[in-house]
């Protein structure tokens, strides 16, 4: 959204955001993207007031110190997510600002899939111009946790009212649109596209980058690990099969993990033995990320396949390793969103996670000799001209 906004204003259009004010240990700080945002945005922050009735979840109180039992217990309490009682003063703030000047489209975007809920109120009952942006899957996102089968049913019951209640959609993924197809019935494809996620080329201007402190081969992953969805112990159980078969190899390899983590990393990776062999510098700026990137020799990331809902997404950090054109390793479903990616753009290797010998070959491969991928038909993840995209978009919903 900061990139659609800043690419936006730039062809002549003018935003106002509604957002939450969320307590500041919930989400990283990154002062550095506020140079991304024009100085004429209008900005409405309302207090965050998670959970369902307004108040704050304090979930510690009745939980582990595990941040997927954290997860769990949100999931069980609330659905669609603990944003739902946001919604009546996000509501208010809406229909406040159509009052005071007139808006050619409201464009809401999903997570917090509670939103959904908002934007078919807002058709519906209100008749705004509104279009429901889904950058991530909704029922069909495998981060999204089910305490049981009926949570599951209820979720996607709430998924297709806020479907069926809008007209307009974009979706960052093709499978999304072809799963609302298959199970909505009477859902009017024709009035939604696909603008996937992407890089901004301007944030790769003048990168400088980083020097690893390890010579070798360097591997990395940005972004958070989680315990049920893309949790690195295949990965680790490869390098550690690595060592066995070639110790001189698994000298020259190194892992970085740029980015927080619900897992303790350093204690599995104790576990397979590997020691020095990983390294974490947590939560980087979004310019301090992609200069450690830069320095890479390649890339993984991990989408569990034993969910079949992994073939539903990719992940936002895997086009601006896209963009620094270096060899990734997909440790995802054979078949899916992601696989189609990384064979469409002939950027790396796709491997089932759960086939360690595979991984381990891979790696020994690369290590050897680092491995050359064309990067084709990269062009269409530019964030301008995907900003250009949704505008094109807008018109046409505020010209219907």
């Amino acid at each position: 959204m900061t990139k659609l906004i800043k690419f936006g204003s730039r062809q002549g259009w003018h935003f106002t955001v509604i957002t939450a004010s969320e307590p500041l240990q919930n989400i990283p700080s990154d002062p550095s993207l506020l140079k991304e945002i024009p100085s004429d945005l209008d900005l409405i922050r309302l207090p965050s007031n998670l959970g369902a009735k307004g108040k704050i979840l304090s979930i510690s109180s009745f939980s582990s110190k595990s941040a997927y039992w954290k997860r769990w217990l949100s999931a069980f309490r609330y659905l669609p997510d603990m944003r739902l009682g946001w919604l009546p003063q996000a509501r208010e703030a809406v229909l406040q600002a159509f009052h005071k000047q007139k808006y050619d489209c409201l464009l809401i975007s999903l997570p917090p899939y509670s939103l959904g809920l908002l934007a078919a109120d807002l058709f519906q009952k209100e008749g705004l111009p509104v279009i429901l942006d889904l950058r991530d899957p909704w029922s069909g996102n495998p981060y999204k946790l089910y305490p049981t089968r009926l949570h599951s049913q209820k979720d996607f019951k709430l998924e297709k009212q806020a479907v069926r209640g809008v007209k307009y959609g974009i979706s960052a993924y093709q499978q999304v649109i072809r799963f609302y197809e298959a199970h909505i019935p009477g859902f009017q494809s024709q009035n939604w596209i696909t603008i996937p996620n992407g890089y901004d080329e301007e944030d790769f201007k003048e990168l400088v980058a980083g020097k690893p402190p390890t010579s070798g081969f360097n591997m990395a992953f940005s972004g958070t690990f989680y315990s049920h969805i893309n949790n690195p112990e295949p990965f680790f159980r490869a390098l550690k099969n690595l060592r066995r078969q070639d110790e001189t190899k698994f000298q020259q390899f190194h892992f970085y993990h740029f980015g927080k983590s619900d897992i303790n990393v350093q204690r599995l990776a104790q576990r397979y033995g590997l020691g020095n062999k990983i390294t974490q510098t947590g939560y980087l700026s979004h310019r301090e990320a992609l200069e450690e990137m830069a320095g890479m020799d390649a890339f993984v990331f991990i989408l569990d396949d034993r969910d079949p809902r992994s073939a539903n997404t990719i992940g936002g950090k895997v086009y601006e390793y896209l963009r620094l054109r270096k060899p990734i390793l997909a440790l995802v479903p054979e078949e899916g969103e992601a696989a189609e990616l990384i064979r469409q753009t002939d950027s790396g290797r796709v491997v089932s996670p759960q086939n360690t010998t595979q991984i381990t070959a891979v790696l020994e491969q690369w290590i050897e000799t680092p491995p050359r991928f064309s990067f084709r038909s990269m062009g269409q993840f530019s964030r301008e001209l995907q900003a250009k995209e949704f505008l094109k978009f807008f018109q046409q919903v505020a010209k219907a």
